[in-house]
């Protein structure tokens, strides 16, 4: 196979994710919105160039990750079961990409605890996780059988921690947020958070709800961390 058709896919999965998030802003509020989500989400750079033309496992996983978010939007819109296991395969894919998908299930998780407890123990919802398992599982069977080698590399980047934590690392970390998705859609980010604060009760739908949970909790966690590593 040449260099070429290597590096075609992700230039095609690039392509691909800027119409996904196009559909995802049309079908949560209207077409301007998608378009607009689409024109900031290229304005990133590292949606734009690292996702979108290097090969690296970020490529795939940004494709399940947004199929994932779409796929449970049109469950919480429509609660049909097989929205919610199609999005079981898609965070099984997204997590053989990337660990950190599983902050999709999180999100799920979360937003299920707070509007219906029930559909935590729903047989869609645990047919969508042992999907998602199974998809993951030859991870973890490749893990097992190799000493938890991948387990313990990530292990011991975490568990390096200064006992005092470090603003040093805590703004190493935010500027370089800042830099990979591009100043001016960080400051839209801020700004949009700040907005959802302030009129939550009508803005904050379940859609939005569900996106917030599915991204907060990781970034939260990222910065956390850095405070001590």
């Amino acid at each position: 196979m040449s260099e070429f058709f290597v590096r075609l896919g992700p230039l095609i999965i690039g392509t691909v994710n800027i119409y996904l998030i196009y559909y995802a802003g049309k079908m949560i509020w209207d077409r301007p919105t998608g378009l607009l989500s689409a024109a900031i989400y290229c304005c990133s750079f590292y949606a734009s160039i690292v996702v979108g033309t290097f090969i690296m496992p970020d490529t795939p996983q940004s494709l399940f990750w947004i199929f994932s978010l779409i796929l449970f939007i049109k469950y919480i819109r429509k609660p049909r079961e097989n929205y919610l296991i199609l999005f079981g395969i898609t965070v099984g894919l997204a997590m053989l990409s990337k660990y950190h998908a599983v902050y999709l299930w999180a999100g799920a998780a979360l937003y299920f605890l707070i509007n219906d407890r029930k559909k935590l123990v729903s047989r869609g919802f645990i047919i969508s996780v042992l999907i998602s398992f199974l998809l993951f599982l030859p991870v973890i069977l490749w893990n097992y059988w190799n000493s938890f080698s991948s387990f313990q590399f990530h292990a011991e980047r975490v568990e390096k921690l200064n006992i005092i934590p470090s603003f040093n690392h805590i703004f190493i970390e935010i500027f370089g947020e800042i830099f990979y998705n591009n100043p001016f859609v960080f400051s839209l980010v801020i700004l949009s958070l700040l907005y959802l604060w302030r009129r939550k009760k009508s803005h904050i739908t379940p859609e939005v709800q569900f996106l917030l949970m599915t991204s907060l909790p990781l970034i939260g966690t990222t910065i956390l961390i850095s405070l001590y590593n």
